[in-house]
């Protein structure tokens, strides 16, 4: 087929023209010539029969053929899975060097080639992988029939901006230098792996980092992005370290910063915010405006009620409503702005309904309910994962009112997400995660927003993958809560 001398050329010369390792191409090879072997000797595809591995020594070219058969043939469902055995469980026979034909040398180089680009893929793959989410630099080197662009990045690497991951104002012709974000890497495709975008909320991100010092060495932190691509940003920030200010590093001298990154995204507007916890201080960090009257919170729905002056409420939406569809995809909450006479008899209203509820669900008096609602409890789930000390500080409460409207709060909560789901092992969100021991409703919160959102979630993580999640979760506590998911888990 080939001697010694050829496939070592063949090894030094792909490895070369292709750009991958000499051991991707060995591996071809030795796929491929097994590949003409089996076909030579009409191999089935049955593991019954046994598979033909091939070894390619390194270093002389030489190859040595071997027939794997599986001592249990029924172990097996296809001659692929017959050289993942342990060595243990299939006898190797060394088989004689094959002559083969005309034919069978270029079906075996056919597929020299397919398996090689195979490689060739996997990578670039490889390659490009620690980029993902990056800022990536190139050429336009030409355009598709559907206008997206194919991006010379090397000499060898091509890449493809779709044309709806373009901003619209973009107006790029052939040769022109373009900067975007790597946002997808498809091995399985033959024809484009590289996937760029200039609309990605990372586009923003990383444009920030280029152009701000303070966020490229980790003293700002950008904690959130809402994008419409094209027409606007919010970008939400907060320093590390509270001597510096996040704003102003954002801003530049004369706002040269933030005005160097609307010119790169063409002229996309850019509002900067201060980032707080607290979903209530933050709705009015983003809308911005001193006409905001009142913020009220209903956890439960995960809502926002914002009351504004009538005259206002245009300023508060925005442009078509641009700015509140910001707001809303930044905070996570949705974002509800009404006139100040009707959000006063919503909250009336609401009020009404949320002291019906506690009632109903603790099956208490109103005193004792009013009591509860002047203490701050505006939901059924701070009623059930409060701190004790929380309800200590009402007057007439101790410990064992305490733990009673709370253990009914939570057989009420637990309930409620049962005739839900129907799986106590898989009660979602914040209700589920609490029944663990160390939890607290602020964590929940954060892992449920993270989509981990049951306990089993939960037990599959481990503390490093936790802490990528939640930077600032302590490690002994994500010890503690991982440990008692996996403790609820049931035996297998």
């Amino acid at each position: 087929m080939m001697d010694s001398k050829e496939i070592l050329a063949m090894m030094e010369v792909l490895s070369q023209q292709r750009g991958i390792n000499k051991e991707s191409v060995a591996l071809a090879l030795e796929a491929a010539i097994a590949a003409a072997v089996s076909r030579q000797m009409n191999i089935p595809t049955s593991g019954e029969e046994g598979a033909i591995q091939v070894k390619i020594n390194r270093t002389s070219g030489t190859f040595t053929i071997y027939r794997l058969t599986p001592k249990d043939p029924e172990a097996v469902e296809d001659i692929y899975q017959i050289p993942e055995l342990p060595e243990e469980d299939v006898t190797s026979e060394e088989l004689p060097a094959l002559v083969f034909d005309r034919v069978a040398i270029q079906a075996a180089k056919q597929l020299i080639m397919q398996k090689v680009r195979e490689a060739e893929r996997q990578q670039l793959a490889d390659d490009y992988k620690s980029q993902l989410g990056k800022m990536v630099f190139g050429t336009v080197k030409r355009f598709t029939r559907s206008k997206d662009a194919i991006i010379l990045l090397t000499d060898r690497v091509e890449a493809i901006l779709p044309y709806d991951d373009l901003l619209g104002q973009d107006n790029y012709e052939i040769g022109d230098e373009i900067s975007a974000v790597l946002v997808n890497i498809d091995v399985a495709n033959s024809t484009n792996q590289l996937f760029l975008s200039r609309t990605s909320d990372d586009m923003v991100r990383e444009l920030f980092a280029q152009e701000v010092p303070e966020i490229s060495q980790q003293i700002v932190e950008i904690c959130a992005i809402s994008r419409l691509p094209g027409i606007r940003s919010k970008v939400a920030i907060r320093p590390k370290d509270h001597r510096i200010d996040a704003m102003s590093s954002c801003i530049g001298l004369q706002g040269k910063r933030v005005q160097a990154v609307q010119k790169e995204l063409g002229g996309e507007k850019i509002d900067i915010l201060e980032w707080d916890d607290n979903p209530e201080q933050l709705v009015k960090n983003v809308l911005a405006n001193p006409n905001v009257n009142s913020v009220n919170l209903n956890p439960d729905s995960h809502t926002i009620n914002v009351a504004v002056p009538q005259e206002h409420i245009g300023e508060i939406l925005g442009r078509n409503g641009q700015n509140i569809r910001l707001a809303t995809l930044l905070i996570g909450w949705e974002i509800n702005v009404m006139e100040e006479g009707d959000a006063k008899e919503n909250q009336i209203q609401a009020m009404d309904d949320l002291r019906s509820s506690f009632v109903e669900i603790l099956d208490a008096d109103e005193d004792l309910v009013q009591d509860l609602l002047k203490g701050g409890f505006d939901s059924v789930k701070q009623l059930g994962y409060a701190p004790i000390e929380k309800f200590l500080r009402i007057d007439g409460f101790d410990e064992d009112l305490a733990n009673e409207i709370r253990n009914r709060a939570r057989e009420h909560l637990l309930s409620s997400a049962l005739n839900t789901d129907g799986n106590a092992e898989e009660v979602g969100g914040v209700v589920g995660l609490m029944s663990l021991k160390g939890m607290t409703e602020e964590l929940a919160t954060k892992l449920s927003s993270q989509e981990i959102s049951s306990v089993s979630d939960l037990a599959e993580y481990s503390v490093d993958e936790l802490e990528e999640i939640i930077p600032d979760l302590d490690k002994n506590l994500s010890a503690e809560i991982i440990l008692e998911a996996r403790k609820s888990q049931p035996i297998s």
